[in-house]
């Protein structure tokens, strides 16, 4: 989620994040240190924190459009005749 705050703030940014997380996944930004490379400018990591919220909303949004995207292929594909059991099958494959 760090990264996507960057990212919201400079999406060129190029950046190494390392920080102790047990879960791996949402790292606490206050145990973090960042490596900015390339020529990156460094962002504050107040300027960060104040991205987080918008980056958890920006991710559960695309979240919900894929949701929305795979029921409107699996309702096209029972237009076009599929039965429950052919759309699994493709699921399996894709």
């Amino acid at each position: 989620m760090i990264i996507r705050a960057i990212k919201l703030i400079n999406p060129d940014a190029e950046v190494c994040v390392r920080g102790e997380d047990s879960e791996k996944t949402n790292y606490n930004i206050d145990n973090c240190t960042f490596e900015w490379l390339n020529g990156t400018t460094e962002i504050s990591v107040e300027d960060i924190k104040a991205q987080l919220s918008n980056a958890e909303t920006t991710e559960e949004q695309e979240k919900q459009n894929r949701e929305n995207k795979k029921a409107s292929a699996i309702t096209k594909l029972k237009d076009l005749g599929l039965d429950d059991d052919e759309i699994k099958a493709i699921k399996e494959v894709v």
